[in-house]
């Protein structure tokens, strides 16, 4: 007996909770990405880079190329405790609310082998010689890794933006790393 006024309680509060989209959100103001995004340890790209060098004595290269797409946000963000330290830059657009293009830096470990994790699609070459792995192992994003003087770098492109861009667009973008 109980069990069944415990599930009509439930399916009583799950009728009265509000539907809530990124549409409301937004329209009733309490969407706002910098506070989501600020909250969250993100930070101006070229202070989460500068702690990411400090605490890896690396120089980063990031491209100095972007893909063709609309950004309305660009933030960084540098995590590390004892067994894992990571850089994260952000490309979103406020207006859908979705992160369309990322860049994830590592520092590289020899014994890490990306094909056996995942599924690779293609090997592609940048006109430097370097290896782009190129990955369509998540439904959401598209990636491209490289590795370069012993720092890894993760290119996440969504699936809604890679059909913009072509594989020799993603070269150009690596290419253009400094």
């Amino acid at each position: 007996m109980k069990k069944k006024h415990l599930l009509l309680l439930f399916f009583l509060l799950i009728g009265n909770v509000p539907n809530v989209n990124s549409e409301s959100i937004k329209s009733e103001g309490w969407y706002d990405v910098n506070k989501l995004y600020l909250n969250n340890g993100f930070t101006e790209i070229s202070e989460a880079m500068k702690k990411a060098e400090n605490f890896w004595g690396e120089n980063i290269e990031l491209p100095t190329r972007l893909p063709p797409i609309i950004f309305t946000h660009m933030l960084g963000k540098f995590e590390s405790n004892k067994e894992f330290s990571r850089l994260e830059i952000t490309y979103l657009d406020e207006n859908s609310g979705n992160v369309r293009y990322k860049i994830s830096v590592l520092k590289a470990s020899p014994e890490k082998e990306h094909e056996k994790s995942s599924v690779v699609t293609e090997k592609i070459k940048s006109s430097d010689g370097i290896e782009i792995i190129h990955y369509k192992n998540n439904k959401n994003f598209d990636t491209f890794i490289i590795n370069k003087k012993g720092i890894e770098y993760a290119f996440f492109i969504d699936k809604i933006s890679f059909n913009k861009i072509t594989i020799e667009g993603i070269v150009k973008i690596i290419d253009s790393m400094e």
